[in-house]
């Protein structure tokens, strides 16, 4: 696997994504989004997409990471984030490109005294929180 989370490592998966976003296509997509929320659209389905996909010419530079192996490693969690941007790319998706520290739901709960509660590797999705105790 690609050291990614080393500064060269994100530096260079930063320009690949910067060289495949068309600014022109996200301020279009945008707008769509904003029609839609705005109930300007007419259209029986809202289904936006990128007019075409945008791969990586590297794509080596982008191994999959599981959400786990991110919530205790920031640059893995800001590798994650624009990760996803890439795949949205890759696949022409219709989402905005956004990044997020993404601790889950559980977070809130744990602020409170709740005890985050980690699933399995292999689930790859963000934890959960347990129930509080009854006091």
């Amino acid at each position: 696997m690609v050291d990614i989370i080393d500064m060269n490592g994100l530096r260079r998966c930063f320009e690949d994504l910067e060289e495949r976003i068309d600014p022109a296509e996200e301020d279009r997509l945008a707008g769509s989004w904003l029609d839609f929320a705005g109930l300007r659209r007419h259209e029986a389905f809202f289904a936006p997409a990128r007019r075409a996909q945008c791969p990586s010419r590297r794509p080596e530079e982008w191994p999959d990471v599981k959400i786990n192996d991110c919530w205790d490693d920031a640059g893995m969690m800001v590798y994650h984030q624009i990760k996803a941007c890439s795949d949205t790319l890759n696949r022409a998706g219709g989402e905005l490109l956004s990044v997020r520290p993404n601790y889950g739901t559980g977070i809130i709960p744990s602020m409170y005294g709740a005890s985050v509660l980690m699933l399995p590797r292999e689930a790859d999705t963000l934890p959960g929180a347990q129930s509080l105790p009854d006091r």
